[in-house]
């Protein structure tokens, strides 16, 4: 739409958001285009919708279907959601590993809603990459990297070892390539010399079983300290293909 100049004659009253990470570079361009407020939603297809946007901007834990907790929370609260589904009698799913990292407070909200609220909902425990001195990165910090970068069409960075990382990039018209090379310096620097960064360029991305791509991949968080000790069932990306937004 941004770039056909496309306008609408008619805007909706919301747009909700599921299924991906609403970076919030996302929020404020659709918002932007569409004329109204986006709203976030949190789910998955095996529990169903886990939490809603309300006005206020709060995330609230849909309490009447589900017990969701958080397991091992950190200092500032976050740890692995865990879901427990109360009206699944033919499968039931107890505290069901959602494979996601948030916090959760209880906090009064505008809107009037006594749920529990969902923050720092920070996508799946994967989407961390871990500097070789154990430093914890959150995905997001990736995708920022090439915000000014242009012809960088879609790309994955993907850590394959404790200091082992490669980064996929798929190039659009108009590539950049001393910009490109100044990023991929800056992420070098983030993680530390000890850190291996190799570049590939490819055609295309092929689209995981899910249908979602994914920008961030941690592909040994048993190696790099992600998932110790951790023994409940751990949800995975092909079973997760519905509502699963953070």
């Amino acid at each position: 739409m941004q770039r056909e100049r496309v306008c609408l004659k008619h805007s909706p009253k919301g747009v909700i958001a599921s299924a991906e990470v609403l970076w919030p570079h996302y929020r404020e361009a659709i918002e932007h285009r569409f004329g109204c407020k986006v709203y976030n939603r949190y789910g998955s297809r095996e529990v169903g919708p886990v939490a809603m946007e309300c006005p206020h901007g709060s995330l609230h834990v849909n309490a009447a279907d589900l017990i969701v907790e958080i397991d091992e929370p950190d200092g500032s609260g976050v740890g692995e959601l865990l879901v427990t589904q109360l009206n699944n009698v033919a499968f039931p799913f107890i505290r069901y590993r959602m494979g996601d990292l948030a916090a959760m407070v209880r906090r009064s909200c505008p809107c009037g809603r006594q749920l529990p609220v969902l923050e720092k909902l920070m996508g799946r425990v994967s989407d961390h990459i871990v500097a070789p001195d154990g430093t914890l990165i959150h995905g997001e910090w990736f995708t920022h990297l090439f915000y000014d970068v242009e012809g960088v069409a879609l790309f994955t960075f993907r850590q394959t070892g404790r200091e082992g990382y490669v980064f996929e990039v798929q190039q659009d018209s108009g590539f950049d390539a001393p910009a490109f090379e100044r990023a991929v310096k800056v992420a070098q620097n983030k993680l530390g010399p000890a850190a291996k960064i190799e570049v590939k360029f490819v055609e295309r991305f092929e689209a995981s079983p899910s249908g979602k791509h994914r920008f961030v991949v941690n592909e040994c968080p048993d190696e790099t300290g992600l998932l110790a000790g951790k023994s409940v069932p751990t949800a995975v990306d092909s079973a997760t293909a519905g509502d699963r937004a953070r």
